[in-house]
C-alpha cells in the first residue's frame, strides 16, 4: 500500500514538473510572442486600432511568432503568408555553354531572375502563375514573352529540386524580358 501511495505521489510530482515547463513555453496572450499583430510586434500598426486590418494578417502573425521564436522552421511555414517573412532574399546561380556562348542566370525568392550571356546583362525575368499576371515592362525592358518556369530555367539551367526548395516557391510561369 505504501508503495503505490508513493508511486501516486510521485507521478503527481512529474506531472507539476511538466505543467510549469509547458506554462514558460506557452505565449502569453496579448503579447508578440503569441502573434506579431500585438502590441510591439513587428506587424502591428497603431492605425488599425487592432493590431492587423485582416484575418489574414492575423494568420499569418501567428505563424510569423512562432518562426520568430524558433518554434517552426522556414520550410515549415506556410507559403501562403511568405510575405511577412523578413526580407532577406536568397537567390541560386548557375551557368551554362550554348553555341560557344556563356549563359548565366540566377533565380531569386523575391520571384525575379535575370539572365546574361558572355557577362551582359540581357535579360530580367519575373516568376508568376499565370502569364496573364505578366507585366508590360520590368526595368525599363519591354516584355517580350512567357515561358514555362519548370522547361526555361530547370531544363535550360539544370537547377536541381534542393535548389529550388532553398529559394521557396517560384512561380510557374517566367516573364521574360529583354530590349
Amino acid at each position: 500500500m505504501k508503495h503505490k501511495i508513493l508511486m501516486i505521489s510521485l507521478l503527481v510530482v512529474m506531472l507539476m514538473g511538466m505543467t510549469t515547463v509547458y506554462a514558460q513555453d506557452a505565449a502569453r496572450p496579448g503579447t508578440p510572442e503569441d502573434n506579431e499583430c500585438n502590441p510591439g510586434g513587428v506587424l502591428y500598426r497603431e492605425e488599425n486600432q487592432d493590431g492587423c486590418p485582416t484575418v489574414w494578417y492575423w494568420k499569418a502573425g501567428w505563424f510569423l511568432s512562432r518562426y520568430n521564436r524558433g518554434q517552426i522552421s522556414l520550410a515549415d511555414f506556410p507559403t501562403e503568408f511568405e510575405s511577412v517573412l523578413p526580407s532577406s532574399v536568397n537567390s541560386i546561380c548557375s551557368a551554362r555553354m550554348l553555341d560557344e556562348n556563356s549563359w548565366f542566370a540566377c533565380m531569386s525568392s523575391d520571384q525575379t531572375g535575370y539572365e546574361s550571356i558572355n557577362g551582359v546583362h540581357t535579360r530580367e525575368m519575373l516568376f508568376v502563375y499565370d502569364a496573364n499576371e505578366c507585366p508590360a515592362s520590368a526595368h525599363n525592358m519591354p516584355f517580350r514573352y512567357a515561358e514555362d518556369t519548370q522547361s526555361y530555367m530547370y531544363d535550360f539551367y539544370h537547377f536541381n529540386e534542393s535548389q529550388i526548395a532553398s529559394i521557396g516557391n517560384i512561380g510557374s510561369v517566367s516573364c521574360i524580358y529583354f530590349d
